[in-house]
């Protein structure tokens, strides 16, 4: 499974996605950089630079929001495309174990999305249980290996909701302290 992602070339500034287009797909970097951008007015305010194994445009996907920002290619990028059906396709395809824990972790962000929630997060036993479900997560995706399973883009994936999820944990929660 891990090769047969739809590839994509794009030329040195050529659009990927635009702003407030449909997400339909989510992308792995294969060479080449994305550069990821917002327009306020006529001034573009870069987001981000990326390269390499980087993903990008996967919030739209298991969200089913529309873009939040544009992408452009800089340089001659080859990327691996997959889409919305695809990658719950492949998910379905986990091991019950690794499964439940994308399907977790996408949960986890959508709900905890905007930062602002964070002040106002309830304090309730549910709460804190997800959030301890997320605090081991996290903690267990850092062992080594323990993403070998995944095909590259699922373990990117898996990576890049880990990383949100990090963000999203209340400050300093560590429900063994």
């Amino acid at each position: 499974m891990a090769g047969d992602y739809t590839r994509r070339t794009y030329e040195d500034g050529e659009m990927i996605f635009e702003d407030g287009d449909r997400a339909g797909e989510a992308y792995l970097i294969n060479s080449g950089n994305v550069r990821i951008f917002k327009m306020d007015g006529r001034e573009i305010n870069e987001i981000d630079l990326i390269g390499p194994g980087d993903i990008f445009g996967e919030m739209g996907v298991i969200s089913d929001m529309n873009r939040m920002a544009s992408a452009v290619a800089v340089g001659r990028t080859e990327l691996n495309c997959c889409q919305r059906r695809e990658l719950k396709r492949r998910v379905d395809a986990l091991d019950e174990d690794m499964r439940d824990a994308l399907r977790f972790l996408i949960v986890y962000c959508q709900e905890f999305l905007p930062f602002e929630l964070m002040p106002n997060r309830p304090k309730n036993p549910e709460t804190v249980k997800r959030d301890t479900i997320a605090y081991h997560l996290v903690k267990s995706s850092k062992k080594p290996g323990e993403l070998d399973r995944l095909d590259v883009f699922l373990r990117g994936l898996y990576r890049v909701l880990v990383g949100y999820t990090e963000r999203r944990l209340p400050p300093g929660f560590d429900p063994e302290a």
